[in-house]
């Protein structure tokens, strides 16, 4: 890994993040929604719901910003037809991926740390599932970048944005909704989704870890199988 091309490529990335729409438009959308949560809960809730909201903020911050954005940084490069070009030069694949991550880093860390302030309430979480919260942002990040090399134009990684949102992102609300008969198995199947395990590891589950383990590998497994597809012919 050379310290010039990572050089290179971080400063690449920053000027073509700072010109995209999405990474603009994700951090405010986090942001308001802290507030309105702020708003409509006030400051008089008990301790085991702010943890529940506080963990919901953050898990979609994870899921708009380090999967979705970050999809949309490699559907740009498939769109204009860089990342090919980027492919063939020296930079190895692991130092595109890298330069990547580590902007839409910053922009995902800078965003929790607003909208948790916005939301006012302190933060008050176990050693464990700070752990598990590092665990799901690898594991959305692996997602962002497999779909991100899956993702050929604008508008694909349109639609795997909103599967991504749909499953990773709404699918996870069902945990604090009253229960619902008539969606008893689908709210049983958020349960096993990485923002449900870590928000349950709060509580003790430790045994979660493990499911975050597996999704991790699978994840990890997926980036590299869209990798394998997409440069199939190189």
């Amino acid at each position: 890994m050379s310290a010039r091309r990572m050089s290179a490529l971080l400063e690449k990335d920053f000027k073509e993040a700072i010109r995209n729409p999405s990474i603009i438009l994700m951090p405010i959308v986090i942001i308001g929604l802290s507030y309105m949560w702020r708003v409509a809960f006030g400051k008089d809730i008990p301790e085991n719901i702010v943890q529940m909201f506080q963990l919901m903020l953050i898990n979609l911050t994870l899921v708009m910003i380090s999967l979705s954005t970050l999809m949309n940084l490699f559907a740009e490069e498939n769109d204009k037809g860089t990342l090919k070009g980027l492919i063939k030069t020296p930079a190895s694949l692991i130092e595109i991926i890298i330069s990547k991550i580590f902007i839409i880093l910053i922009i995902t860390l800078l965003s929790i740390i607003i909208s948790l302030f916005i939301f006012n309430h302190p933060l008050h979480l176990r050693w464990s599932t700070y752990i598990g919260i590092v665990l799901i942002y690898f594991i959305y990040s692996c997602i962002g970048v497999g779909f991100g090399f899956l993702a050929q134009t604008i508008g694909k990684a349109t639609f795997f944005n909103l599967i991504s949102l749909f499953l990773f992102g709404m699918m996870s609300l069902f945990t604090a909704m009253p229960e619902m008969k008539s969606l008893s198995s689908l709210k049983q199947f958020s349960k096993y989704l990485p923002g449900n395990l870590t928000l349950e590891i709060e509580l003790q589950h430790y045994f979660n870890f493990i499911y975050l383990i597996i999704w991790l590998l699978v994840s990890l497994i997926f980036m590299l199988g869209c990798h394998r597809y997409r440069f199939r012919k190189n």
